[in-house]
């Protein structure tokens, strides 16, 4: 039977790997910080982007009805206030209806994207 004999070097060597391997772990997390935080963040961006296209869409409209209805009510200004009438109506529905349907849209969404798990990680 072979004896075993301790030697010192062979803490040393594995106070290392300790060390390599906390290193290790602590690269990982900032890594996946990084990713996650960058995620949010085009996450974000991509829901702000698509917010402001609608709004622009629909202020469009608005524009386009509301040079409809002066046409036809044969008013250059009639048309422009009807319209602002109804976008307040329609402001003070979603407001009372859904008072943070705005919060929702976003903030669960970033809560998930923080929270999910990578797709491609091994933890």
């Amino acid at each position: 039977m072979a004896e075993y004999y301790y030697t010192e070097t062979e803490d040393q060597t594995l106070m290392e790997q300790l060390g390599n391997y906390v290193e290790l772990q602590k690269e990982k997390v900032v890594l996946n910080l990084v990713e996650k935080s960058s995620n949010t963040l085009a996450n974000l961006a991509v829901k702000v982007i698509f917010m402001v296209m609608a709004l622009l869409a629909i202020t469009m409209f608005c524009f386009g009805f509301a040079i409809f209805l002066n046409y036809r009510l044969e008013n250059p200004f009639v048309g422009f206030f009807i319209t602002g009438a109804l976008l307040v109506l329609a402001g003070f529905v979603l407001y009372f209806m859904g008072k943070n349907w705005l919060a929702d849209f976003i903030g669960n969404d970033l809560i998930d994207n923080i929270f999910k798990e990578g797709e491609n990680h091994e933890e």
